[in-house]
């Protein structure tokens, strides 16, 4: 997963330096701005109070270099509100193709792609982020359905659900899909990770 990240942050540092994103002091500091907004914050020191739903919101985060096999995308849950909350657990969620729910089965971390390390809490800036990895295998037989939309209901903020479009890149790495061959095969699983402090830490 650093592998994966270290492009999309390379090319954020590269875009605001062209921008010129400045300090209070007037000095250049390339992609600072970007990269206060949207890295996790630590999660050391005291726990804040839980989340509320209101003031977070669910957007697509940078792309990744899948595994083999691998089809996924990397959430981010950005807080708005004006103090640090805390997350801890796994995300609840579905994937839609339009209105319809599509009947994958869900599980909580593990299998070849998120990691399997237990969740533990996560403490959120004003304006920081938390990450979430949702990843399935491909579909070997083809495909039915693509999802549209994501929608998470994340632990501690009382079943108010986020939600967010499934982004589709050309390489189909990020396409969620349902697949054809039944129940039973292997691309019909999607899985997610715990709330996690920081991009790297979502898979295995």
């Amino acid at each position: 997963m650093r592998q994966r990240t270290s492009r999309a942050l390379a090319a954020v540092v590269a875009a605001c330096a062209l921008a010129g994103c400045t300090t209070a002091a007037g000095g250049t500091v390339a992609g600072e701005a970007t990269l206060q907004r949207t890295a996790a914050p630590s999660a050391s020191g005291a726990v804040a109070a839980q989340c509320q739903a209101g003031a977070l919101t669910l957007a697509e985060g940078p792309g990744i270099s899948p595994m083999t096999g691998e089809h996924s995308v990397l959430y981010e849950v950005v807080n708005h509100g004006p103090v640090a909350c805390s997350l801890a657990g796994y995300p609840r969620l579905r994937l839609y193709a339009g209105t319809e729910a599509l009947p994958f089965r869900y599980a909580s971390g593990g299998g070849p792609y998120v990691t399997a390390r237990p969740p533990g809490t996560v403490t959120v800036r004003p304006g920081g982020a938390a990450w979430i990895l949702v990843a399935k295998y491909r579909c070997d037989l083809g495909g039915l359905r693509d999802a549209t939309t994501i929608s998470l209901t994340l632990p501690g903020t009382a079943g108010a659900a986020l939600s967010s479009p499934v982004p589709h890149d050309g390489a189909g790495a990020s396409a969620l899909t349902y697949c054809r061959g039944g129940a039973a095969d292997p691309g019909q699983t999607v899985t997610v990770s715990p709330v996690e402090p920081a991009p790297d830490a979502v898979s295995r």
